[in-house]
């Protein structure tokens, strides 16, 4: 019976310590000046990648119509389409991530 009230009392204080806030030792202060460029070199490089996604989708569709018409592409066109919509996922939940941590 002292190892079921055990458990419950490690349960119930496991569960408390989970919903308690963080408190941290300092305030995280931005280095002025290099922040704003920090950010905006992110937000270009996001860009690139989503201009990059874009082309694989539009060359996978070339692709797969070359394949369609000619009968011998190899199958590459859904593959090129598939790696450009996952990696399209990938920059969006990095994205969705980091906007997280920051706020």
């Amino acid at each position: 019976m002292s190892t079921m009230i055990t458990t419950v009392h490690t349960v119930a204080t496991t569960a408390a310590s989970w919903a308690a806030p963080v408190n941290y030792a300092f305030d995280p202060i931005p280095i002025p000046g290099l922040t704003d460029r920090l950010n905006r070199g992110g937000g270009w490089l996001v860009g690139v990648v989503y201009l990059g996604c874009i082309a694989a989708l539009v060359i996978g569709g070339g692709y797969l119509a070359w394949d369609k018409i000619t009968d011998h592409g190899g199958g590459k066109g859904p593959k090129i389409a598939l790696g450009a919509v996952i990696g399209a996922m990938v920059v969006a939940s990095s994205v969705g991530i980091i906007d997280a941590a920051r706020a």
